[in-house]
């Protein structure tokens, strides 16, 4: 990370991890065009920060920019090269677009993996979409869950 960043990181009294929970509340109050903006501001401020791309990646799907979410998913490829990336970050991407098969692909991957985001994953408004289909609930109690 430059010294920029660094600096503009502190400068901005926000950390990214910080940053996705008031997403989630952003866009639940002011629609998902505010919280898109919140979330390019943290991927500008971190472009190497993974964690930041599910939601924004999720956010342009929804909003019909298919292309700039289909740009995001290249993004974490590109990343897994150099650092590990967890799989769930896919999921909330395809789940957006409507894959219901990659989404549930990706998120078999991140059981796979162990990743401890499926327990918040369950959750998040992201997941919505996912939860009708009998995939969610057999998932869910993979993990542990008794409902989904």
């Amino acid at each position: 990370m430059s010294v920029e960043v660094k600096k503009e990181i502190q400068r901005n009294f926000f950390c990214l991890k910080q940053l996705s929970f008031r997403q989630c509340a952003t866009r639940r109050r002011q629609g998902q065009q505010r919280a898109i903006e919140e979330m390019e501001t943290a991927q500008r401020l971190d472009p190497g920060e993974p964690s930041v791309l599910p939601f924004l990646g999720y956010g342009y799907a929804v909003t019909g920019r298919r292309a700039e979410a289909l740009k995001i998913l290249q993004s974490l490829d590109e990343m897994e090269k150099r650092r590990y990336v967890s799989r769930i970050y896919r999921a909330y991407i395809y789940a957006g677009l409507g894959d219901k098969d990659k989404a549930f692909e990706c998120l078999e991957k991140a059981y796979q993996e162990r990743s401890d985001s499926l327990a918040w994953f369950r959750n998040e408004p992201e997941s919505k979409s996912l939860q009708s289909d009998p995939r969610f609930a057999a998932l869910m109690r993979k993990i542990g869950f008794t409902e989904p």
